[in-house]
């Protein structure tokens, strides 16, 4: 029906479906570059984006517009040869699957010889091949452009419905599955693939609960040594960067949890505003008494509210 449409004249019904089609691989095609722009630059950049006027955003403006473009002529023009020339899906499949691998198969036991008149079950219709969005025949075995759609399966199933055959000519199975009914997945090679995906739903999960409210960074400016100040104490000057990783504004304080000590802060508020970052400079004065020697490690202290958010060593130098 489509290609008979696209050779037939232009029509109002045409032009409607045109449109309409086109229509919707527009809007797909700039959903899909809006949701890999909110990937790399979070909600609240991207929403400051779109409130603000394209000419303050022109060059990124631009890309989105390539980008959306791109997935356009995809949709429109490409289509399935992105899976078949460019998804490296295919390549990756021939490596993990073994004879006991669960894959859309044809069951050629059962359905050969093929033919309406046959002792196979195949009726040889090809309709699994015309509903295959890679145009690929399945009864000829596993093959690189198949996506696992299993449109086939239910196309095949609707035909041996309709000759009143039993369903599952193809189905999801292994080559050991159809040629000896062999039903378990559970090999040496899924328990290992299962075990990599436990340790890395782990780690993931560690890492997600175990995420600090904020980084921070103390060190010392380059290019300056110790000061020797009235009254025996020795002061060295750091510089101080904290990223918020929250979506709340966080009060800050930094102390000293190593030694006694006095720290000096250029400025007189600490504050992050949410997904922000701080930066500033302090100076910090310690007793010379309380040194260990000419470099002495230090710990320092981040605070919110009193509560201690996170620790930080660095170093001091002394006489």
């Amino acid at each position: 029906k489509r290609n008979a449409l696209d050779r037939g004249p232009w029509t109002l019904e045409k032009i409607l479906k045109k449109a309409t089609k086109n229509g919707i691989f527009i809007l797909i095609s700039v959903a899909m570059t809006n949701t890999f722009l909110l990937w790399f630059i979070g909600s609240e950049k991207w929403f400051q984006l779109i409130s603000e006027p394209i000419s303050e955003n022109l060059t990124g403006f631009s890309i989105m517009l390539v980008v959306s473009a791109f997935f356009y002529w995809v949709y429109g023009w490409f289509r399935e040869q992105i899976c078949t020339m460019v998804c490296p899906y295919g390549r990756m499949q021939g490596v993990l699957l073994d004879s006991r691998s669960i894959v859309v198969s044809y069951d050629y036991k059962r359905g050969e010889p093929r033919g309406p008149k046959t002792e196979g079950d195949c009726i040889d219709c090809r309709q699994c091949i015309s509903v295959c969005p890679t145009a690929i025949d399945i009864r000829n075995g596993t093959q690189l452009e198949c996506i696992n759609c299993t449109a086939c399966i239910d196309q095949c199933n609707s035909v041996m419905k309709a000759t009143k055959k039993d369903p599952g000519l193809i189905r999801l199975d292994s080559e050991k599955g159809i040629q000896q009914g062999h039903q378990s997945i559970w090999t040496p090679r899924n328990r290992a693939y299962s075990m990599v995906l436990l340790i890395l739903f782990s780690f993931f999960l560690y890492t997600l609960f175990t995420r600090p409210v904020i980084e921070t960074t103390i060190l010392r400016t380059p290019g300056l040594l110790y000061q020797n100040n009235p009254g025996g104490s020795i002061s060295n000057v750091y510089n101080i960067k904290i990223v918020n990783k929250t979506h709340e504004v966080l009060p800050l304080e930094i102390r000293l949890l190593s030694h006694e000590g006095q720290i000096t802060m250029a400025g007189t508020k600490m504050e992050i505003a949410d997904q922000d970052r701080f930066e500033s400079t302090f100076i910090l004065y310690i007793h010379e008494d309380l040194l260990t020697g000419d470099n002495t490690e230090l710990e320092f202290g981040i605070f919110s509210n009193n509560e201690l958010i996170e620790s930080y060593k660095s170093s001091f130098i002394g006489p």
